[in-house]
């Protein structure tokens, strides 16, 4: 008389197992943004020490980040197409992302097809301040803030607004991660950069041209995924 209870029970816990493997299957990791130089996570509006006599402020790092593919097996599982502006100083930037994915690839930018669409809502709303002219098109990454040393000046502004679309000051720029179990983090490490001829010798950009260019590759190739 008890075999069709014991058989209804072992059948809710296979079901109850299943389930729970498939939610595992179809659950969602965070994918953060963070900030990185010297090997430290940056806090934006304070003051951090790089090396010996020189130091760091960051007042401002936004970006377009667009075509965001997640892939298992070599299988595109998720995308997000539409360009989000990440003002990565503001708060704490989380994309969700499938736990399966195993390699993702984003673009730092937008690209031309939606640039000579003009200005559109949402995101890429010119309300956001991103966008220049029709000509010009978007902002792609906005860095502001100063180099700090112990010899005179004390203090170096610097504002990098890095865009550009067509030709020779093509800044839309792709690039591909292999993703291992545990790595969440698109850490932005800017040592490159700062160390670099053309920020030292340019601080301030403020339209698209070749050192716009230059330097959107230099942070493209800062990017890196990892715990």
């Amino acid at each position: 008389m008890n075999h069709p209870k014991r058989s209804i029970a072992f059948l809710c816990c296979i079901c109850f197992a299943f389930n729970s493997m498939a939610a595992r299957t179809n659950a969602d990791d965070s994918l953060c943004i963070s900030l990185r130089v010297a090997n430290q996570n940056i806090e934006c509006g304070k003051r951090m020490p790089i090396e010996p006599g020189k130091g760091l402020m960051v007042d401002r790092f936004s970006f377009y980040l667009s075509n965001l593919n997640c892939f298992s097996k070599g299988l595109m599982i998720h995308q997000v197409a539409s360009p989000l502006l990440i003002h990565a100083c503001e708060r704490p930037q989380k994309l969700a992302i499938p736990s399966q994915c195993d390699s993702i690839s984003l673009t730092l930018g937008i690209d031309s097809v939606i640039q000579e669409q003009g200005p559109l809502a949402g995101h890429l709303d010119p309300i956001h301040g991103f966008y220049w002219t029709w000509q010009s098109g978007y902002i792609h990454i906005k860095f502001e803030g100063k180099t700090i040393s112990e010899n005179a000046p004390s203090e170096r502004p610097f504002t990098l607004h890095l865009g550009g679309y067509r030709g020779a000051q093509n800044c839309v720029i792709t690039r591909g991660f292999r993703r291992k179990p545990g790595c969440n983090t698109l850490g932005i490490h800017l040592d490159e950069l700062l160390e670099s001829e053309v920020f030292l010798n340019k601080p301030l950009v403020m339209s698209p041209g070749p050192q716009a260019r230059k330097m959107a590759l230099i942070i493209a190739d800062s990017i890196k995924l990892e715990p």
